[in-house]
């Protein structure tokens, strides 16, 4: 199960015996935008955009990088299904917290 916090683990120590090196030339701040960009891949900006709307009842910790950075987006989208007044909009909501994370 993928999130931003094992995107970024990779960018850091690489994956021995394939062939996904290290970044070390890369900064913290650089790992994490691109950690966020590709867990944000395969969102459109309409998504987003009507995400942002849908998650004005989305709690500030689970809008929080730190929440954000630790959960998958399955894990995700179970924690705020409670907070998103319509159901048709989870998926969008949980595109703007992946995109708006980011600012790759």
């Amino acid at each position: 199960v993928l999130s931003p916090f094992k995107v970024y683990n990779t960018m850091v120590y690489g994956i021995a015996g394939t062939g996904m090196p290290s970044f070390p030339q890369l900064s913290d701040e650089e790992k994490w935008d691109a950690a966020f960009y590709v867990m944000s891949l395969g969102w459109t900006a309409e998504d987003v955009s009507k995400g942002e709307t849908a998650a004005a009842g989305v709690p500030a910790d689970l809008n929080d990088y730190k929440s954000l950075a630790t959960l998958s987006n399955s894990e995700l989208e179970g924690k705020i299904s409670g907070h998103v007044k319509n159901p048709e909009d989870l998926k969008s909501v949980l595109a703007y917290l992946r995109k708006g994370t980011s600012s790759a």
